[in-house]
């Protein structure tokens, strides 16, 4: 007897805010799945260019979830985890996790259903292909002892994943909790997130047989580009689109390090924070 086709349902979380022509590149990659199983649940943090009514009249199989525009990822990931914690769902459906600037193929879903590492306890990650460069992002490697962050190059095993173009079972899902929008809001939550998962012993897996496309382009500060002192505290003491936030770098390190390296590794966080404001004021006394 032939074995019967696997078909569970795939919930996606897609946190989207004011980028509808970003969105839309993705919702029509989702259109055009030949895997029609699935159920978009779309995080709207408030946004005010008609992203949520484009996705209603366009995707049938679809929940809407609001924020008032101050979720950031962590929160709009942990309102969707509220959410799916409290639906019924057969045994063996799945939680698809990405930003809406990823594209994908047609064939993108048929794949992930019959990917050979999807087992309990796993997390599998699609390499994300710049659309611009040739750069494939993996994963993470991470040195504790350094307090550095790496990027892993093809053959090594991570440490840490994004949550970009991110699956595994649902049940996989839940076991892990929501993340933590107070202490981690934006940047560094998808890595404390897949973090603790392989502390508490789960697999990272690195997809064989899927892959996205991404627009790195249009996701953040990564670079420190203050010109006054007032908007560089700001950049590196408050704010939550800054990928160099010290306060939030520290509580990521309370968060996700090893015991024995916490307070090392906290500590070198914040001694970056003078080095990098002396480096601002010799930038500012060049001519």
């Amino acid at each position: 007897m032939e074995k019967k086709k696997p078909s569970p349902r795939i919930y996606i979380v897609l946190p989207v805010h004011n980028r509808i022509h970003t969105t839309t590149k993705f919702i029509d990659c989702l259109k055009k799945q030949t895997y029609k199983n699935y159920h978009l649940v779309l995080v709207d943090d408030g946004s005010t260019d008609g992203t949520a009514e484009y996705v209603r009249k366009n995707i049938d199989n679809l929940t809407v979830l609001y924020g008032n525009g101050n979720l950031w990822w962590a929160g709009a990931f942990s309102k969707a985890y509220k959410y799916l914690a409290g639906i019924n769902t057969a045994d063996d459906d799945l939680v698809w996790i990405n930003n809406d600037d990823s594209i994908f193929d047609s064939d993108y879903f048929e794949n992930v259903i019959n990917d050979s590492d999807l087992k309990p306890e796993t997390l599998i990650i699609s390499p994300g292909h710049s659309i611009y460069t040739d750069f494939i992002e993996r994963g993470f490697s991470v040195d504790w002892s350094l307090m550095r962050i790496n990027k892993l190059k093809e053959g090594e095993q991570p440490d840490a994943l994004t949550t970009r173009g991110l699956y595994m079972h649902y049940d996989t899902y839940i076991s892990l909790g929501p993340m933590h929008p107070m202490l981690v809001p934006h940047y560094l939550s998808d890595l404390e997130y897949t973090i603790r998962a392989k502390r508490r012993g789960y697999r990272l897996v690195i997809s064989g047989c899927t892959k996205v496309y991404v627009d790195r382009s249009r996701t953040g500060l990564h670079e420190d580009n203050s010109k006054t002192l007032k908007e560089f505290l700001f950049n590196h003491l408050v704010s939550k689109k800054t990928a160099y936030n010290t306060f939030y770098w520290g509580n990521f390190v309370l968060l996700a390090a090893p015991s024995r390296y916490k307070v090392t590794a906290f500590i070198k966080i914040y001694a970056r924070f003078p080095r990098k404001l002396l480096r601002y004021y010799k930038q500012k006394r060049m001519p």
